[in-house]
C-alpha cells in the first residue's frame, strides 16, 4: 500500500487532474481506506475552492503562453557555410543532439526571461486592478453624489467610488445631498446619510462623528459598537439607526436589541424603541417610536448588484450564521434582601499570558430590566497567576428586589482570552423577622 507521505505530496496534482490513470487509481484506493488522508484531501479542496472564489475577479482573461513566447530570446542555429537544405538535413542527421545541446545552454537565460516577464505582467495587472488584501474589512457597495474616503494612513482624500476597499482607520464623509453604503465583514451593512462623517476602527467598531447612519449588524460571534461624542451603542445583532446632530445622539431600534450608555448611565432598547443622549450626557428613558418611519430615508439606499457580488467574493469570509455569544447573562435570586457586593468565579487558565485576557463590562439590571450599576472590569483583575474569583463591592447596596440580572460583556478590542466556566454570585443580607 502506498504511504501517506506520498499521497499528501500528490494532493494538488490529483485535484488538478494531473495524475496518470494508474497513479490516480492508487491514490483513490488509499484515500478510500485512510481517514487522515481523506480529511487532508477535503481540506485541500476547500482551500482551492476558497482561493478560486476570492480571486475570481482577478484571473487573467487570456493565457500567458503566447505573450511569454513572444519575449523569449531567439535561438538561431545556422553555423554552416552552406545554405543548401540538403546539407542542413545531412548535418542534423549526423549530429541529432546539436539543437538540444544549444537549447539546454539557453535554458537558464530563458528561465530568467520568463520570470522577469511574468513579474512585470502581474505588477502591471495589479496596478490597474484594485485587488483585495488581508487588511480589507469592507467595500463601498453604493455611492451617490459627493462622497469621500480618507485613508487611515494618510491625509489625502479620494472619491468613495463603487467597489472601493475599506481598511481599518478609514474615514468616510458625505456632503449635502449625497449618500453611501458600505458592507463590512460579518456581514454588516452601513447606510450613511448626507452630511455625515464616520471612522471605521475595525469591522466591529465604528465612530460616528456627525450625521446619521443605519446599520444591519451581522451575527459573526462578536459585539458591534458604535461610538459618538456623547455616548456608546453596544449591539447584540440587530437593525437600528444612530444620529448625532447638534450634540444630540439618537438611537432607534428596528429589530433586535441594543444597549446605549454614557459615562454614568445605560439602558437597553428593543425593537420599536428610541433613546437620546443630550449634550450634557443625560440619557433619556426608552420611548416608543415607529422605527420604520423614522428610518425610511435608509430604504432608498440599496447595494449595487455588481459591487455586492464583488464584496461577497473578495472581502466577505463566508461562514455559518451564528448567534452572538457577545454577553453572558446571569439571574441571581436575592429574595428581597440587600446586595452589598458581587463575586465572579471562573476556571483559571494555565496557558494564557496576563496580557492575553480581555476586559469586561459588567451591567446590573433590576427584576424589571431597569439599569442599576455599570462597572468596567479591567483585564488586569483576571490576570494574576492562579486567580479564579473577583469581588466587586457595590457603592450603593441593592435592596427590595426578588432577583437581579447581571450581564458580562467582553471587550473584543482588548486581549484574546475570555473567562471560562463563569459563575456569578451575590452577597445578600436577609431581613430579620420583627
Amino acid at each position: 500500500m502506498v504511504s501517506c507521505t506520498r499521497v499528501e505530496g500528490t494532493l494538488q496534482a490529483y485535484i488538478d487532474g494531473e495524475l496518470g490513470d494508474s497513479d490516480r487509481a492508487i491514490f483513490e484506493q488509499h484515500v478510500a481506506e485512510c481517514e487522515s488522508c481523506r480529511d487532508s484531501l477535503r481540506t485541500q479542496q476547500r482551500a482551492n475552492a476558497t482561493l478560486f472564489a476570492v480571486f475570481a475577479d482577478d484571473r487573467l482573461d487570456a493565457p500567458l503562453r503566447y505573450r511569454v513566447l513572444a519575449h523569449l530570446p531567439m535561438m538561431e542555429v545556422m553555423p554552416r557555410d552552406s545554405d543548401s537544405v540538403v546539407d542542413l538535413i545531412n548535418e542534423r542527421a549526423k549530429n541529432p543532439r546539436t539543437t538540444w545541446v544549444l537549447v539546454g545552454r539557453l535554458m537558464p537565460a530563458a528561465a530568467i526571461a520568463i520570470l522577469v516577464f511574468v513579474t512585470l505582467v502581474l505588477y502591471n495587472y495589479s496596478e490597474t486592478h484594485d485587488l483585495g488584501n488581508v487588511t480589507s474589512i469592507g467595500m463601498v457597495t453604493n455611492a451617490f453624489g459627493d462622497a469621500l474616503l480618507v485613508p487611515g494612513d494618510g491625509p489625502m482624500s479620494q472619491p468613495a467610488e463603487l467597489q472601493k476597499l475599506i481598511t481599518r482607520g478609514d474615514r468616510l464623509e458625505t456632503r449635502r445631498g449625497s449618500f453611501l453604503m458600505v458592507s463590512l465583514t460579518g456581514p454588516t451593512s452601513v447606510k450613511i446619510g448626507s452630511s455625515t462623517s464616520l471612522r471605521v476602527t475595525d469591522a466591529r467598531n465604528i465612530s460616528l462623528e456627525r450625521g446619521k447612519i443605519w446599520l444591519d449588524v451581522g451575527r459573526d460571534g462578536k459585539l458591534f459598537r458604535v461610538n459618538t461624542p456623547r455616548g456608546e451603542v453596544t449591539v447584540f445583532g440587530t437593525c437600528f439607526s444612530v444620529s448625532y446632530v447638534n450634540e444630540l445622539t439618537t438611537v432607534t431600534v428596528e429589530r433586535g436589541e441594543v444597549q446605549v450608555e454614557t459615562d454614568q448611565e445605560f439602558c437597553a432598547l428593543e425593537a420599536g424603541q428610541r433613546a437620546e443622549v443630550s449634550g450634557d450626557g443625560a440619557l433619556s428613558e426608552p420611548s416608543a417610536v415607529d422605527a420604520k418611519i423614522e428610518n425610511a430615508w435608509a430604504r432608498v439606499i440599496t447595494p449595487d448588484p455588481l459591487a455586492e457580488s464583488a464584496f461577497n467574493s473578495r472581502v466577505q469570509v463566508t461562514s455559518p450564521a451564528a448567534e452572538m455569544p457577545s454577553r453572558s447573562v446571569y439571574v441571581v435570586d436575592t429574595f428581597g434582601g440587600t446586595v452589598s457586593s458581587l463575586r465572579i468565579y471562573w476556571q483559571p487558565s494555565a496557558e494564557a499570558e496576563p496580557a492575553d485576557f480581555r476586559s469586561y463590562d459588567l451591567y446590573v439590571l433590576g427584576e424589571n430590566g431597569e439599569p442599576i450599576v455599570h462597572r468596567r472590569l479591567q483585564s488586569s483583575k483576571f490576570a494574576a497567576p492562579g486567580a479564579s474569583s473577583l469581588d466587586i463591592p457595590l457603592d450603593t447596596p441593592i435592596s427590595g428586589m426578588k432577583s437581579i440580572e447581571i450581564r458580562l460583556v467582553p471587550d473584543y478590542l482588548t486581549g484574546s482570552t475570555e473567562l471560562k466556566d463563569v459563575e456569578v454570585k451575590a452577597d445578600v443580607l436577609m431581613k430579620t423577622g420583627s
